[in-house]
């Protein structure tokens, strides 16, 4: 494809994803029922933040039901959208920005592992997809994970393909970055540590040392704060013991989730506010019903074969998973 089609193609992809999230700041104003707690909490952090309350640099917000986001950079990134734009509408707009942002990394990380062509299906899919664009449009955390995630996966490719890659520093400080807008970030963790493991005898060690450093100063003010409250947090979240719940086999099925276009997640609690929204969009429950299967079963087709892919290759070179990684790098990078 040449190159001044790749980048029409992308420039009106990034407008419409850009347009699609304007539209839903216009029409719902960010409203997101489910998140509301959080949004109140870092409002209110927020404003402790500004009026020069030490705690607020240790703790952003309650998340996971156990514990507080350790701080602060949740909280000032909500405190710039208070202090300069004048409140939570600010903040929603800067999140549009940054997932607006993320739509071209994620082109720019599709054409790395594969091509421009697989590249701009990635950056469509993202710019048009219902899930992306209603986390998009709100001022709650999860939506810093799109380009925070984006910009990890950049560097971690890099870092994959390239000896004594220097890009190792951001992976390190990107990892850091991550927990403190949401804790869920720390369970890509384990993933990146094995394919750095892969590639230890190749990784920039002196950059590594120094993105560490980094990481370590960027929690100060969470150890600081720990330290003055006997490290509750931390203990909150270290002994908290949740009772098993068949639900949790849900993150499972999150790939097929995130490619699919159901979002009764966002629509309520209640099968029945599924129902009426089907009857208000589409005239039907039923019209709705079955856009949300086509699309379910093409995301489960589409996620069922890599993984096939993926455990096939990982069959064949199990022994040695170095050899492995470099034969495959890209179906070795996305599996793991």
């Amino acid at each position: 494809m040449p190159r001044r089609t790749q980048t029409l193609l992308l420039l009106l992809i990034i407008g419409l994803g850009l347009a699609l999230r304007l539209v839903g700041f216009a029409w719902q104003q960010g409203y997101q029922l489910s998140a509301i707690g959080d949004e109140l909490g870092a409002y209110q952090v927020s404003l402790r933040l500004l009026a020069g309350d030490a705690g607020a640099f240790h703790l952003s917000q309650a998340t996971f039901k156990s514990g507080k986001l350790p701080g602060p950079l949740w909280a000032m990134f909500w405190a710039a959208g208070v202090r300069w734009g004048g409140g939570p509408e600010a903040v929603i707009l800067m999140l549009i920005v940054l997932n607006t942002v993320a739509i071209g990394l994620v082109f720019v990380l599709g054409k790395k592992l594969f091509d421009a062509t697989h590249g701009l299906w990635a950056a469509l899919l993202l710019a048009t997809a219902p899930l992306p664009i209603w986390y998009s449009v709100a001022c709650t955390n999860p939506g810093m994970m799109a380009v925070l995630g984006a910009l990890l996966y950049l560097a971690l490719w890099s870092v994959i393909r390239q000896s004594r890659s220097a890009h190792i520093f951001w992976v390190v400080v990107v990892c850091a970055l991550m927990p403190q807008f949401h804790m869920i970030s720390v369970f890509l963790i384990p993933s990146v540590i094995g394919l750095l493991w892969l590639r230890r005898r190749e990784l920039h060690w002196p950059w590594l040392a120094a993105g560490l450093v980094v990481a370590v100063a960027l929690y100060v003010p969470y150890f600081w704060g720990e330290t003055q409250t006997a490290w509750d947090n931390t203990h909150r979240y270290l002994l908290r013991h949740g009772k098993f719940s068949f639900s949790s086999f849900k993150a499972l099925l999150t790939p097929v989730a995130a490619l699919g276009n159901l979002i009764e997640s966002a629509l309520g609690r209640r099968f029945a506010d599924y129902q009426a929204f089907g009857r208000a969009a589409f005239g039907s429950f039923y019209v709705l019903a079955a856009i949300n299967a086509l699309s379910l079963l093409i995301a489960g087709l589409a996620v069922g074969s890599f993984l096939a892919d993926f455990f096939r290759i990982l069959r064949a070179g199990w022994r040695n998973p170095r050899e492995t990684l470099a034969a495959a790098p890209a179906v070795m990078f996305l599996g793991v």
